[in-house]
């Protein structure tokens, strides 16, 4: 089978060849180690946020239970009424125990009646704040977290809102539009509200829910729970790390892939680049025109090197060729030139005009017998230059 046709087998049949095996697997297989991670970090934090979210609002119900229970007495009307008085320390040794979080206390009116972090002492209302984070220390780990935060918070979430347009959302006591959504009235009982994640101005991740404080299915108030989800972002944080990890070593694969390919492609393809100059240079034997070892490889490649090999055998075989017929060429001109030398070496020692004559006619003959020679040669070189340079057709 002739290379072309070689290669047009490996065209038709070998749709994927072993060289587009080597280039897809060096590209593909780094990206699909980080989509893959990618994919299992937004599950992860999707799990983490959804079973965060579930706890604060179980702890929000167990409140809103405890309240309804020791903290609404009857009013006037007979009906059941949360007082302020009773709610107010009573949310406030409630949320004790839960660092990072903040509880309010809704009235029917929409009004806040009761606030974790405001207590009544002997002087007047104490107002506590939350601690701030703990930043690293270090202008190498500070750098580091500055760059991890900013990264946080370029990440499109579906599940999380930035609040950097609010300057109050990245507070615990800010009141989101979850109160509009409960406002309560004795006609109209309180439903329960989806939860509102948000990212702060400084990379807290907080989370708020609400619940209904029903007694006597009367709704008297609602609970609003707020609390910094640390343990997620920290868990994201090594998930990010291990992620990182991968990338480095998908980014050392694409190397070690890289190198392999530039060695299993370049390298041979200089090779046969030398080969062609010493070939042009005529520094290269007849039996061996291209490195054994790549004309017996078998991919594209060796096919190369293969057409490279016999090319060069058909060109020497066209200048021995071409050597041959030069040398035909030169007996079957030498030949009527030898005659006409000699005739005219014989006419200048003649005096005979007949015999002189008949030289001239010799000459004459040889002469058209050139003419014809040099006008075969010419013929024939011609039809040679047509037939290289006219593509092949088939014929019946």
């Amino acid at each position: 089978m002739s290379l072309a046709s070689q290669g047009a087998a490996m065209l038709g049949w070998r749709r994927i060849s072993p060289l587009l095996r080597r280039i897809l697997l060096v590209n593909a297989l780094p990206l699909a180690l980080i989509v893959a991670a990618l994919l299992y970090l937004d599950q992860y934090q999707h799990g983490l946020l959804t079973a965060e979210v579930t706890a604060l609002r179980e702890q929000a119900r167990i409140y809103a239970g405890a309240l309804a229970e020791s903290a609404v007495q009857t009013d006037v009307a007979n009906q059941p009424a949360l007082k302020p008085d009773l709610a107010r320390p009573l949310l406030y040794r409630l949320i004790e125990p839960t660092p990072n979080a903040q509880a309010l206390v809704y009235g029917p009116d929409g009004r806040v009646i009761a606030n974790s972090r405001i207590r009544q002492g002997p002087g007047g209302a104490i107002i506590t704040e939350p601690l701030p984070p703990v930043r690293p220390r270090g202008d190498f780990a500070r750098a580091v977290s500055f760059l991890y935060d900013q990264f946080v918070a370029f990440l499109p979430s579906a599940e999380v809102t930035s609040a950097g347009h609010d300057p109050g959302a990245s507070g615990l006591g800010w009141q989101p539009s979850v109160r509009e959504v409960l406002k309560l009235t004795s006609a109209q009982p309180a439903r329960e509200a989806p939860p509102f994640i948000r990212r702060a101005a400084d990379g807290r991740l907080l989370i708020t829910v609400s619940e209904p404080i029903v007694r006597a299915k009367n709704t008297v108030g609602a609970v609003l729970l707020t609390r910094e989800a640390t343990e997620v972002d920290r868990a994201v944080f090594a998930v990010r790390v291990s992620i990182l990890g991968l990338f480095v070593l998908a980014l050392v694969l694409t190397v070690l892939l890289s190198v392999y390919l530039a060695r299993t492609i370049a390298t041979p393809l200089l090779r046969l680049a030398a080969s062609a100059g010493r070939l042009r240079e005529g520094r290269v034997a007849m039996t061996e025109p291209v490195p054994p070892q790549i004309a017996a490889r078998d991919d594209e490649i060796g096919i190369l090197a293969r057409a490279l090999e016999e090319s060069a055998h058909a060109l020497w075989a066209r200048m021995d060729a071409i050597e041959r017929f030069a040398a035909d060429v030169a007996h079957e001109i030498k030949n009527p030139l030898s005659s006409i030398r000699s005739a005219v070496e014989t006419v200048r020692r003649m005096d005979d005009p007949a015999r002189a004559a008949r030289l001239f006619d010799i000459i004459s003959q040889d002469v058209r017998r050139l003419d014809r020679l040099i006008s075969d040669i010419s013929d024939s070189s011609r039809l040679d230059s047509e037939m290289s340079r006219t593509a092949l057709e088939p014929v019946d």
